[in-house]
């Protein structure tokens, strides 16, 4: 066996998030969020699985707030 990586806390929470995740549901066009909520950009925003939160304002000037809840939803759905 090749080297054990660490895994980051960000890793963990989206991996255990992801293994509620059925099988046969397809998470790009899935509505229903991986914590169970609708998924809406309101719902995106304030995720409780997301380390990171913002507001709308936050998107719209595009600030780091912003940027981290996009990073971190680009690498989950």
């Amino acid at each position: 066996m090749g080297p054990q990586r660490s895994v980051t806390i960000r890793e963990s929470t989206r991996m255990a998030h992801l293994e509620n995740f059925k099988p046969n549901e397809n998470r790009r066009t899935s509505t229903t969020c991986e914590c169970g909520m609708e998924r809406s950009m309101k719902h995106i925003l304030q995720c409780p699985i997301c380390p990171y939160s913002c507001t709308q304002d936050d998107v719209m000037n595009a600030n780091d707030n912003a940027k981290d809840v996009a990073s971190f939803w680009a690498e989950t759905i």
